[in-house]
């Protein structure tokens, strides 16, 4: 047993601890080795490869991580350590624990990937740009209610049917909402329900920028493999522009855009490829109708959506009829 006067970042929390290696035998007389990691009155033990960790230099690992982490093969946007460790012990390298664990909160403190912790466990959110999802999108609908009649359509209700495409059971998704305006985590509300098991989700906040939103939403039973799940968040968050632009990175079944309020108003919708070289007006599709005495909805669908077509969506209520009667636009600023 050997102990170490300076302290180091614990991979499991990334406090700073002082180490004791040790090692043990198993029943077949096989021998492994251990940190144990003493900070405070928690202890953490990790088992260490020292093979491992003097066969590949600390580039070379570096390298391989990122390698694997922004390939399609590694789907997972979440993921832990352990997931990490697996997936590169199946290629050439081999990798140990707590190598595969400094270099991971290496690409944290490089703003590559995000940690999020949930108690003592940690876990890792996969951000380079890879065009693949850990799960299938297959019919989105997104609704916008102008709740104050002030035409800034400020609840949005994001709802999705997605499928889960992996081997293993799917927990964690994530999201991203823009705003025209500044616009801070307590008055956007964030609310997500899981409408296939009518239960609500858990909600985890991973940065409060004025103009943009980043959420993990917690299934609390795990969509299985080859299932889907229906799920909805809802939001609030003014369109201080009279324009709202979609897109999705994997093919879609169907697509519906909705325009909730009082008032008359006109939707223009314009359908860009993904390779963004030709625009097809499809502003033909839009439909309306009267959801309550005094409401009326305007409502685009599409189906059979290849990925990263652009939507973009345009209302304009200049002129508008409120009632019967004549009512000139004003816009309030909050």
């Amino acid at each position: 047993m050997k102990n170490s006067s300076s302290k180091h970042p614990c991979p499991v929390c990334n406090e700073p601890a002082r180490i004791t290696k040790t090692w043990s035998r198993n029943k077949s007389g096989k021998k492994y080795e251990y940190c144990i990691f003493h900070h405070g009155s928690t202890d953490h033990t990790v088992r260490t490869d020292s093979y491992s960790a003097r066969r590949i230099p600390k580039n070379d690992a570096r390298r391989e991580l990122l390698n694997l982490l922004s390939s399609t093969r590694f789907k997972r946007a979440i993921f832990t350590v352990k997931e990490v460790v697996e997936a590169i012990n199946k290629d050439v390298f081999r990798m140990g624990y707590y190598r595969v664990s400094r270099a991971l909160f290496g690409f944290v403190d490089a703003k590559l990937i995000l940690v999020l912790r949930r108690g003592r466990a940690l876990f890792f959110i996969n951000t380079p740009a890879k065009g693949q999802l850990d799960y299938i999108f297959k019919e989105i609908s997104i609704e916008l209610t102008d709740t104050e009649d002030n035409d800034l359509f400020d609840r949005h209700k994001y709802m999705a049917r997605i499928f889960n495409d992996n081997r293993y059971p799917l927990k964690y998704l994530q999201y991203r909402a823009f705003g025209d305006n500044a616009r801070y985590r307590d008055k956007v509300a964030f609310r997500a329900y899981d409408v296939t098991n009518k239960e609500n989700a858990i909600l985890y906040y991973l940065g409060d920028a004025p103009q943009e939103k980043r959420i993990i939403i917690e299934f609390s039973s795990p969509v299985p493999p080859g299932n889907e799940r229906i799920f909805e968040l809802d939001y609030f968050w003014p369109e201080f522009e009279p324009s709202y632009t979609f897109t999705a990175s994997t093919g879609l079944e169907k697509l519906r855009f909705s325009l909730i309020s009082q008032r008359e108003f006109s939707l223009s919708v314009v359908k860009t490829n993904s390779s963004q070289t030709d625009a097809e007006d499809v502003s033909r599709k839009v439909t309306s109708k009267d959801i309550r005495k005094d409401r009326k909805a305007i409502e685009f669908d599409d189906d059979n959506i290849r990925p990263f077509v652009l939507f973009k969506f345009k209302w304009t209520p200049s002129k508008l009829k409120q009632f019967g009667k004549e009512v000139q636009q004003t816009k309030e600023i909050i």
